[in-house]
């Protein structure tokens, strides 16, 4: 069963870079991806970016992240 016209263009979206991707959203001339298509990718870059900080916070905090953790809740 083939899958419809818009699967085949998200697996198309998602093999392209960031730069292609950018590219492609930029030209007026053609069918690029909807602003859905844009929200998810900076959705996912900025759940990437959250992951970041959080690593990088829990590093900079060390032992006492059980601590602040607990005064956080209260």
């Amino acid at each position: 069963m083939a899958g419809t016209e818009g699967e085949t263009e998200a697996r198309l979206y998602r093999e392209l870079s960031l730069t292609e991707f950018c590219r492609e959203v930029s030209y007026p001339d053609i069918p690029s991806p909807a602003g859905g298509a844009v929200i998810a990718a900076v959705g996912a870059m900025l759940a990437s970016l959250a992951g970041l900080v959080v690593r990088v916070s829990a590093s900079q905090i060390g032992e006492d992240w059980q601590r602040i953790a607990d005064e956080t809740r209260q």
